[in-house]
């Protein structure tokens, strides 16, 4: 390793420094390995598609959630985070821009669809929230930010992996 590897992996270091949450969750899947080998097979997203991304959805992404779609893309094990395709295809702006044909609100981010409701990121509050175009309770927010919504997903997974 040269001196330039040297400088350029303590700048990314410093540049990438993780949340107790990041840690926390990406421990839970190391862990974990067993259940979560093949469960996150999405591209890793680059800053800039993020960068994209938000200027074609018109809104800031949290950054809780492009942390996830840099280091895991899309997927799951009991759950799938919409996210990148395999191919690269932003199927998470996709979805969000269609919903918001269906009357899904400005400030809201797709992140995953559970048939007749989606799992849905307020970009403004950070929390996580219910919404369907049939259900005229409208929004219904569930967690307090993406950390714990990922967290209480994989937990579930486990749990239901070892019964």
């Amino acid at each position: 390793m040269g001196l330039f590897d040297k400088f350029k992996k303590k700048n990314e270091m410093v540049h990438t420094q993780k949340t107790n949450e990041q840690i926390e969750i990406e421990e839970i899947v190391r862990k974990n390995h067993t259940i979560f080998a093949n469960a996150f097979l999405g591209k890793r997203a680059i800053d800039e598609d993020i960068q994209k991304a938000e200027q074609q959805l018109g809104l800031q992404i949290p950054e809780s959630y492009s942390w996830f779609l840099k280091e895991f893309g899309s997927g799951g094990y009991w759950f799938d985070f919409i996210g990148y395709c395999k191919n690269g295809k932003p199927q998470f702006i996709e979805e969000t821009l269609e919903q918001r044909k269906n009357g899904l609100p400005e400030k809201f981010l797709v992140i995953e669809d559970c048939d007749e409701f989606y799992h849905c990121l307020d970009t403004m509050s950070e929390k996580v929230a219910t919404w369907s175009q049939y259900d005229e309770d409208g929004v219904l927010y569930c967690f307090d930010n993406f950390y714990d919504f990922f967290k209480d997903n994989l937990e579930n997974a486990i749990d239901n992996f070892e019964e």
